[in-house]
């Protein structure tokens, strides 16, 4: 199994909450810890927001209050934005507040190594201990197209109108790489492609990429899947989500990156990944039906054709076309 029902539970309630911290909130919006409240009330949110933070009595026309535990009726989701030597503390008091989940959109863990690596494997221990689910850190967090949920700070999270039209279904972006997911998200629109969500993992103290894969299959909203992955950490849940996409007819189209010992490193240095063997992907994928593109534009290419068709049954291909040339080169 790739995830268990409560896992898949988890991440249900952690993309739909009905009750947000924004932890750090400021009114600078040009800054990540003011900017994430501002998308959260901008992009159309209906739950209840709570700005966090010791210095302000309001954000952004909200009451604030000093810590999350201090926020009457509990919180579902908190959104942190605080220097990554905060961060550990306001996670312990998520947790002691009975707070569901945390994004968390701090860098300087992991990825930079040394001592900082070290107070990650503490997130780790601390979701293990207390049941708090994490995104993160080092994540640019999810944008939850279909319930209006911008918990992120990602620009392209405004590119398409407030009161655009929610698909009945459409596709479901997971990277691990914020900046890449979020830019097939921008592509993506601009191609008229629907969008149920896009979710960005960061280091993946907690939750990877492939939990949140397995999930967002069971939602019937969910068509197709659009992947970016530097490594997998977990190899034995890569299989079941390929097996799991092939029985549902779900397209998944994948870009995995780190071919080169180049790559490799670089992929280590964002996210703290470990890549692993090419090979093996590819024979992975190649069992199960993964697409594997080269670029972002092949991805989108690949997804809208899949938005106006359907994953083919068998390996009988007919081309219908114009040209020989063209013909042969198919």
């Amino acid at each position: 199994m790739t995830t268990t029902t409560s896992q898949s539970a988890d991440i249900a309630r952690l993309l739909s909450p009905g009750r947000i911290a924004v932890v750090g909130a400021s009114d600078d919006i040009v800054r990540i810890r003011g900017r994430v409240l501002h998308l959260l009330l901008k992009r159309g949110y209906t739950g209840e927001v709570f700005p966090v933070t010791p210095s302000r009595a309001e954000v952004q026309g909200l009451k604030a209050y000093p810590r999350v535990g201090d926020v009457p009726g509990g919180v579902d989701l908190a959104l942190v934005a605080v220097p990554a030597n905060l961060v550990l503390g306001v996670l312990e008091d998520c947790a002691a507040a009975k707070v569901g989940a945390a994004v968390i959109f701090s860098s300087g863990f992991a990825e930079e190594g040394g001592e900082m690596a070290e107070v990650q494997a503490q997130m780790v221990a601390l979701s293990r201990r207390t049941g708090l689910r994490i995104i993160g850190p080092n994540a640019m967090g999810f944008y939850n197209i279909l319930d209006r949920i911008a918990a992120t700070f990602s620009p392209a999270a405004e590119i398409a109108p407030v009161d655009a039209p929610v698909p009945d279904q459409g596709v479901a972006v997971v990277a691990q790489s914020g900046g890449l997911g979020f830019a097939l998200y921008n592509r993506g629109v601009r191609r008229s492609l629907p969008f149920t969500h896009v979710v960005a993992t960061g280091n993946e103290a907690d939750l990877e990429a492939l939990d949140f894969a397995d999930a967002l299959l069971d939602d019937p909203r969910v068509a197709q899947l659009m992947m970016f992955i530097e490594g997998v950490k977990n190899g034995d849940k890569l299989i079941p989500v390929a097996r799991k996409a092939a029985r549902l007819g779900k397209p998944v189209i994948m870009a995995k990156v780190g071919r080169s010992p180049a790559a490799q490193r670089a992929a280590a240095s964002h996210t703290a990944s470990l890549t692993g063997s090419d090979a093996a992907y590819d024979a992975i994928f190649d069992r199960y039906g993964v697409i594997r593109a080269d670029d972002q534009d092949e991805m989108i290419d690949i997804a809208a054709a899949f938005s106006v068709g359907s994953l083919p049954r068998g390996r009988r291909v007919a081309i219908v076309t114009s040209s020989g040339g063209s013909g042969s080169w198919m």
